[in-house]
């Protein structure tokens, strides 16, 4: 069952990009905070959804998609 709570993090997201893991516990969560604006986040929501529904591990590779860090860089 699909629920949206995260199960795992990535350690290594948090240290990097300054968010802890405490802040980033279900997906609707990660997306308001890692892509604050509006357009861009649903973009790039809809595009890892998709690319996660297709099963295929070359099209979940999401490299030079822009994060925000907890401190707004």
């Amino acid at each position: 069952m699909v629920t949206g709570e995260a199960k795992i993090v990535n350690h290594k997201f948090s240290e990097i990009y300054g968010w802890p893991y405490e802040e980033l516990l279900d997906i609707n969560t990660f997306f308001e905070k890692i892509y604050p604006d509006k357009a861009y986040k649903e973009e790039i929501k809809n595009r890892i959804i998709s690319d996660i529904q297709s099963d295929d591990l070359e099209q979940m590779s999401w490299k030079g998609i822009i994060v925000t860090g907890k401190n707004g860089e």
